[in-house]
């Protein structure tokens, strides 16, 4: 009953679109050590699971330092596949488009730092979408995501 008290109260999500078009999200877990948060983050499988985000994700092969990683997400115009290359940053990790069936180009970062109530997530994200679909409903879907990824991971921890 507490966990849902203090829930309740933490700060909620927020979410910008920049001049660019990328978009940054950010969220504190009140509590959390962010060394445990970065560790939990850097599973995919996990990160997807938790977040509701790729519906399949498979590591398939080390690069170097980085973990190429299959996503497959269900979407009301088409499945999505998509190929990234996952690399450890020096406060969490970054991703980058190898191949996909919608996006042009695909770019994603999760970094974590600590905040005076805990840890603070913070999520870029860059994409362009091949699909014949129009900006405004890309922009406000990748807005709603975002904000859903960032709560449902404030709830995990």
């Amino acid at each position: 009953m507490l966990f849902a008290v203090s829930v309740a109260l933490a700060a909620p999500p927020e979410v910008e679109r920049r001049d660019d078009g990328t978009f940054v999200g950010q969220v504190v877990v009140d509590g959390a050590d962010p060394e445990v948060v970065r560790a939990k983050l850097a599973d995919p499988v996990w990160l997807a699971t938790t977040t509701g985000g790729a519906t399949q994700v498979t590591a398939t092969e080390a690069q170097g330092t980085c973990l190429r990683t299959s996503r497959l997400t269900h979407n009301a115009i088409k499945d999505v596949v998509y190929v990234v290359d996952r690399c450890p940053t020096a406060d969490g990790f970054a991703e980058t488009l190898v191949s996909s069936n919608a996006f042009d180009t695909y770019t994603s970062s999760f970094s974590v730092r600590p905040d005076p109530a805990g840890a603070r997530i913070v999520y870029t994200i860059d994409m362009k979408t091949s699909l014949m679909v129009p900006q405004f409903v890309v922009d406000q879907q990748t807005r709603k995501g975002i904000l859903d990824m960032l709560a449902r991971l404030q709830q995990a921890f």
